[in-house]
């Protein structure tokens, strides 16, 4: 039995949704979560699954009583446990009390940082340094990150292995022409968008069916890292290069609602984005997109642009990839490197990115052979594989066993 310390919807949380597509693809005699508490979160109107307790207060953080000696597996983010995460902190000091086996994924690792000589955050480094003695299996998401955490702690090496980030596939997903059609609809149907808004996307309808139109974009909450203006920077350059193609980027996304950070420092961006939109080729609505859509949505794009400020490793890439779409991005840190072996265009510059986006568009062989490759990348690590990974490190914790070398390809 894994017993995963993390969130879970009805929170609404990029880790509470990678425990689930995890966790859903393993025997539910085989898994429990313990949360924190939904009130200490945002979150939606979605049933609780009954294999979930909320029961951790992050002012007050204990682990249940029931779990002495079983193994625990800890889904950290700063953002859920905060910079230093010290109720994080205190929970794996209890664990290691009380006897458990302990497991941490790390999801946030950078290796390309400047902070410190390992590449890592200076606060990465610091928790490592507070925790990496009391636990016994770090899988990391990335091989730069399983470098730079050995190079900072050589003497725990043996406790590293690279387990990458799940991939939630989507073995039914529509063609783009009916993905298109269902996100439109969507669209049309939100009471969110403004009668104007709707209007223009009724304009531009026959032109999101054109093979002569390129649709750009990506979706999430908005976020000085996730840099939603880039998309609109992106198809300015991209339709310098394809004169006689029509460039169109779109965004979605709303401020997440969060107690440790107030809305009022996002909406200077969310004003932004608002005047961007001009109902033509700049695409900007103020919205969530839920999971049952979220596939179509990144089915529609023709290029999923990921341009971040600042990334380790990227949930909404992957569920992007699943979905069919095909990602384009920044060379940098976790994001980079899937880009890479998935065959995906990646490049330093935005300039460079968008040449290799327009020969893709010119030379729809190379797409093709492109898509296939990054497909195969999806269904390698797909979360049904990733799931199955965990037992194996799971046995080998157990057991004092060797941890397995899964998914390191250096």
């Amino acid at each position: 039995m894994i017993h995963f310390i993390s969130t879970f919807p009805p929170i609404i949380c990029g880790i509470g949704d990678y425990t689930r597509c995890l966790v859903f693809m393993l025997p539910e005699d085989r898994w429990s979560v313990i949360s924190p508490k939904i009130e200490e979160f945002a979150s939606s109107n979605r049933p609780c699954h009954h294999n979930v307790s909320y029961t951790i207060s992050l002012s007050e953080p204990h682990l249940p009583s029931n779990l002495e000696g079983g193994l625990l597996w800890f889904q950290h983010a700063f953002g859920i446990w905060g910079s230093p995460s010290v109720p994080f902190i205190k929970l794996i000091r209890e664990a290691k009390e009380k006897r458990n086996k302990i497991v941490v994924t790390l999801q946030s690792i950078h290796f390309q940082s400047i902070e410190t000589p390992y590449g890592l955050d200076k606060r990465e480094y610091e928790l490592l340094r507070e925790i990496i003695c009391h636990i016994d299996a770090l899988p990391v998401f990335t091989d730069g990150a399983h470098r730079a955490v050995a190079r900072a702690f050589p003497e725990h090496r043996d406790k590293l292995t690279v387990l990458r980030h799940g991939v939630l596939t989507s073995p039914d997903m529509t063609s783009q022409g009916r993905a298109k059609k269902i996100f439109l609809t969507y669209l049309l149907d939100q009471v969110n968008i403004s009668g104007i808004q709707k209007e223009e996307l009724r304009n531009l309808h026959a032109l999101f069916f054109s093979d002569k139109t390129v649709l750009v974009g990506n979706f999430g909450f908005i976020t000085e890292d996730r840099d939603p203006l880039s998309i609109y920077l992106f198809r300015e350059k991209l339709q310098k290069k394809l004169p006689k193609h029509r460039v169109i980027a779109v965004y979605i996304g709303t401020i997440q609602k969060r107690t440790d950070k107030s809305p009022a420092e996002t909406l200077p961006l969310l004003n932004l984005l608002k005047s961007i939109h001009n109902g033509r080729d700049n695409l900007f609505f103020e919205n969530y997109i839920p999971d049952e859509i979220l596939p179509f949505a990144f089915r529609a794009l023709d290029f999923t642009i990921i341009w971040y400020k600042k990334a380790t490793q990227s949930g909404r890439m992957a569920y992007a990839q699943g979905a069919g779409s095909f990602v384009a991005g920044q060379d940098i840190e976790g994001i980079g490197e899937t880009l890479k072996l998935s065959g995906l265009p990646s490049a330093v510059t935005m300039d460079e990115l968008s040449e290799k986006v327009k020969r893709l568009v010119l030379e729809p062989g190379l797409k093709e052979s492109a898509g296939k490759k990054n497909q195969d990348y999806a269904n390698r690590f797909s979360f049904r594989s990733q799931a199955q990974k965990h037992l194996l490190i799971t046995q080998a914790v157990c057991s004092q066993k060797k941890l397995p070398v899964l998914d390191r390809s250096v």
